[in-house]
């Protein structure tokens, strides 16, 4: 089993006349997974002192298989505050992964946000000695999920026994 990640991000953070803070974010992030897998079985060994598979006299059964997926994201947010009292937000991402058949192999995620930090009005003075934190928030977005197999969008094969120990693929 192999795995890879491999992530860069590039951020920017910058006050305007002491007031208006921006947070500005790009990234790029590559996950890549290799599975490969090999197992036999034989049987009738001529020595038991070697009984490594190559040394049985009757092959009883040899399976593998090999599993790769990768997935690429482009990410980018953007977020602005006035005075840490008022808050806006966004993102958005794009999603690329083997998972999916080459047609819809590609999909775009966003996000808005907007928050009110209550505690920092006049108003709420009063209640400082024993609430300390007040703040209101809503977003909305749009997200995705993949599939579990690695294969789905594939037509079914299998290789199989075959006819008269001839292999086959079905």
């Amino acid at each position: 089993y192999n795995k890879l990640v491999w992530s860069n991000q590039l951020t920017y953070k910058t006050t305007i006349q002491k007031d208006h803070n921006l947070d500005a974010l790009v990234g790029y992030e590559i996950d890549s997974k290799y599975n490969d897998f090999l197992s036999g079985y034989a049987t009738n060994f001529l020595t038991p002192i070697k009984n490594d598979i190559a040394n049985g006299q009757t092959l009883e059964s040899i399976d593998g298989s090999s599993k790769r997926s990768r997935m690429v994201s482009y990410i980018t947010r953007l977020n602005y505050d006035y005075k840490n009292k008022y808050y806006l937000g966004g993102s958005y991402r794009m999603d690329g992964s083997s998972r999916l058949h080459r047609d819809n192999r590609w999909g775009s995620f966003w996000s808005v946000s907007g928050a009110w930090r209550i505690i920092e009005e006049d108003f709420m003075k009063p209640t400082s000695k024993w609430l300390t934190d007040l703040k209101l928030r809503a977003s909305y977005g749009v997200n995705g999920t993949l599939p579990s197999d690695l294969y789905g969008y594939m037509g079914l094969t299998s290789l199989s026994g075959g006819y008269m120990e001839n292999p086959a693929l079905i």
